[in-house]
């Protein structure tokens, strides 16, 4: 059987498991997210959870999932305790199916609570076996460490799993921000906070916008534009890419494009991080203007404030600093609606903890959240 009648037979016509990694914490998030999309979860375990589907699904979530951070592609999962049951395993999985000739990839293992407990044996030994299998079939495949082609072998109490990587980049890298500023908080935990949180017809302040991740990303879900839109991924360059199904997807959602948003206002006090911020709003209708939090009084009665607190870390602040946002919000924000990331080693003494506690840069933050 020829590789093109292997592809519509094995791939195109089946159904596969793909597994969305996300942020500790915000795996109920993620699931909401995409039962919103239409699709059923088939597993949700500790960083992310198990959609099944055809190729369009995988297309699909790729371009639309705001709180993802990758997307692996399962190709097998199997019980092992020895070199030789992952070499019988691994002569089941046709890699020609998915890498074409001189195709450069990379192999990732994790190991726990197992017999294969050597993991740079494990991936010098599988490394050598897809090497065989390109040389035996004349594909040429080159092992190469800096590919973003890479397969994951999570190995746990002896049971393996191969995964590849289809979305190469992280998720939460949409191609949009031009620039960015000290300390951001990543695109998908403020995708997932806004999702959580924010009523997208209540207007929103970012007072202390950063770079403006929380306005670019505020602006997305309020005109509903698929974060995926300006970007490739990995499944792009796989043998079995459908370049019809996806076009007609990335179509469909370009064509939807809105990029007029209103009831987003924006600021920071650095004239560097209100230049950064208009760069990267460029798409949009939002203007970043400079302005001291601390000198705010909100024309409105009501709405959404959000910010991304200084971890105190990379970006210094005053002992004081937080009580003063504290009192600033209890003084002139009544009946506002607020969600603030704040480092665990700080606290505030009058506004609501919420339960959800996630990492940011390697820091672990405390999310605040309630109606003043």
């Amino acid at each position: 059987m020829n590789t093109e009648r292997k592809i519509k037979q094995k791939i195109w016509s089946k159904e596969h498991t793909y597994f969305l990694i996300v942020q500790p914490g915000l795996e109920s998030i993620l699931r909401d997210e995409i039962t919103s999309f239409g699709y059923d979860i088939s597993k949700k375990i500790i960083g992310g959870i198990e959609v099944k589907g055809k190729l369009d699904v995988l297309y699909d979530i790729s371009l639309k999932t705001r709180v993802a951070t990758k997307i692996l592609f399962r190709l097998a999962h199997f019980k092992a305790t020895h070199l030789s049951e992952i070499k019988k395993a691994l002569n089941k999985v046709d890699f020609c199916l998915f890498w074409g000739k001189n195709t450069h990839f990379n192999i990732t293992v994790s190991s726990k609570s197992s017999k294969l407990y050597h993991t740079d044996m494990v991936k010098e030994f599988i490394a050598k076996e897809i090497l065989k299998f390109s040389q035996k079939n004349d594909f040429n495949y080159i092992m190469d460490k800096k590919s973003p082609e890479t397969l994951y072998v999570r190995i746990e109490n002896n049971e393996v799993t191969l995964s590849l990587d289809s979305s190469g980049d992280f998720l939460y890298k949409r191609n949009i921000k031009k620039k960015t500023s000290k300390a951001p908080v990543r695109e998908n935990i403020a995708a997932a906070l806004l999702l959580k949180y924010w009523d997208k017809n209540k207007l929103l302040l970012d007072p202390m916008c950063g770079s403006a991740t929380f306005s670019i990303e505020a602006s997305m879900i309020k005109n509903d534009i698929a974060p995926g839109i300006n970007r490739d991924f990995n499944f792009m360059n796989w043998v079995n890419f459908r370049e019809k199904t996806f076009s007609f997807l990335k179509n469909k959602y370009k064509n939807n494009l809105n990029y007029n948003v209103q009831s987003i206002q924006t600021s920071d006090i650095e004239d560097s991080s209100v230049a950064i911020a208009n760069e990267n709003l460029s798409l949009f209708n939002i203007k970043a203007e400079k302005k001291n939090f601390f000198d705010i009084i909100p024309s409105e009665k009501s709405g959404f404030i959000v910010m991304n607190l200084p971890y105190d870390k990379r970006i210094r602040v005053e002992m004081d600093f937080y009580k003063k946002v504290e009192n600033k919000l209890l003084k002139d924000f009544k009946n506002w609606e607020y969600l603030i990331l704040i480092s665990k080693n700080h606290k505030f003494n009058k506004l609501k903890k919420d339960k959800l506690r996630i990492k940011n840069g390697g820091i672990l933050l405390d999310i605040y959240h309630g109606i003043l």
